[in-house]
């Protein structure tokens, strides 16, 4: 019984210097994470600070007045860019006398083209070739 007893307390021995590795390997991998999640805290503590500053300096009122004038003409820009795209040129269509613009263009896209455009407005360029000579 003796000779079991001695393998028994081996065994203990061997198991408990096996689980105080464990738990000093853990504590270690805990404590590593530990420093990092400090130093990851530091520098976010850092990044938000830089960050504040520059919420400052963006909302000191010229630097503020100078972006909002700035998007208001890049808006303007973009309305305009988008309200020309939309205009259609018609060089050497002969207008009659009497004849409404609107209806001769009309005609001209529905008849020769697959489209029925919805006219806001005509007018004329230039001069027409009869008027130059």
């Amino acid at each position: 019984m003796s000779k079991l007893f001695e393998t028994t307390v081996i065994r203990l021995e061997a198991l408990s210097n096996s689980f105080e590795f464990a738990v000093r390997s853990m504590s270690n991998s805990v404590t590593e994470c530990m420093k990092e999640l400090h130093s990851t805290m530091s520098t976010l503590d850092a990044s938000i600070f830089e960050c504040q500053q520059q919420v400052v300096k963006l909302n000191e009122p010229p630097m503020l007045e100078i972006m909002t004038r700035a998007l208001w003409t890049v808006e303007q820009e973009k309305k305009d860019e988008e309200r020309r795209s939309r205009n259609l040129i018609i060089s050497g269509l002969e207008l009659q006398t009497g004849s409404n613009n609107k209806d001769v263009v009309s005609s001209l896209c529905e008849n020769h083209l697959t489209v029925k455009p919805q006219i806001a407005k005509t007018r004329v360029l230039g001069t027409p070739e009869s008027a130059s000579h």
